[in-house]
């Protein structure tokens, strides 16, 4: 016998089969969308790190002293010891260094010239999560801006803005946040050469890292072959071999994260390799004396 349509239970059936397919389609793109969702945020917790690192190591890979192709501006080398004090000898000498200490007396900035009259910075850390330093690695964006390609560029920790607070509140869903530190640089490339101290209040800050818990900043010293804080090396008067970064921070999941890295500056014309050589060889001069002395 023909039947010319379904039957009411037919008809039941082929609806519930196409309920579940559609609820597995549902529950296969809701997942894909988490899915993206997550990677998206997962992605961009780590595109932050590695905008941070990246933004440091073009920084600190510029840092510019004239101690990395010269010597300091030594006095003792400028004329024999003179006694006379008639002797024109004499008087170019106490002149120059009546003006090099008029000019770098009080000067925050910079400490002495080397040996062609170029200034070296100071670089400043007044406490381990701070870092002043002087560099070559600014870039005019606007052509024939009033710009230097040196300037003097800060690291340092500071409190989140309230805005920023309630960014990363909504941003991370937690409306009890502790949005710890941020991690900020400034930068002045005008006049870097002044004789009077960077007024870096003045300038905006530019966020490099949120969810910072605490940063650190260490310099290697090559007379006790370890990292330690500025004030306790002498290339911290004038230049820095390497620079380590530790920084404490915490995931888009709130969980604590740990990175160091360690940066060195690359100065066209220095050797590193070259420098440690000579001083070794000087070092075992001094210790055995010259061949054929006795």
């Amino acid at each position: 016998m023909n039947r010319d349509g379904f039957t009411l239970i037919e008809v039941m059936i082929s609806i519930i089969l196409l309920s579940f397919m559609t609820l597995a389609v549902i529950n296969n793109t809701s997942e894909s969308f988490e899915l993206k969702d997550r990677t998206v945020n997962e992605d961009s917790d780590r595109l932050r790190v590695y905008t941070a690192l990246s933004i440091m190591e073009y920084d600190f890979t510029h840092i510019y002293s004239p101690l990395y192709f010269s010597k300091k501006f030594d006095m003792e080398q400028l004329a024999v010891e003179i006694k006379d004090r008639k002797d024109p000898l004499y008087e170019l000498r106490e002149e120059i260094k009546f003006n090099i200490d008029e000019t770098y007396r009080d000067n925050s900035l910079f400490y002495m010239p080397n040996e062609d009259g170029i200034p070296i910075p100071r670089f400043k850390q007044p406490e381990k999560s701070t870092f002043e330093f002087f560099t070559n690695s600014n870039r005019r964006i606007i052509e024939n801006s009033k710009e230097s390609v040196y300037s003097w560029i800060i690291y340092t920790l500071e409190a989140p803005s309230e805005d920023d607070v309630q960014y990363l509140k909504d941003k991370l869903k937690d409306p009890n946040l502790d949005p710890g530190s941020v991690l900020v640089r400034y930068h002045i490339s005008k006049n870097p050469f002044s004789d009077e101290d960077l007024d870096f209040e003045e300038e905006k800050s530019q966020v490099i890292m949120e969810l910072v818990d605490e940063v650190e900043f260490t310099f290697w010293d090559s007379d006790t072959q370890k990292f330690s804080e500025l004030k306790q090396i002498v290339d911290g008067q004038g230049w820095i071999t390497a620079i380590k970064v530790l920084i404490k921070y915490r995931n888009i999941y709130n969980q604590p994260q740990k990175l160091e890295r360690i940066f060195r500056p690359i100065w066209p014309l220095y050797n590193p390799l070259e420098d440690e050589f000579d001083k070794k060889s000087k070092s075992q001069l001094q210790q055995t004396g010259p061949r054929g002395g006795n």
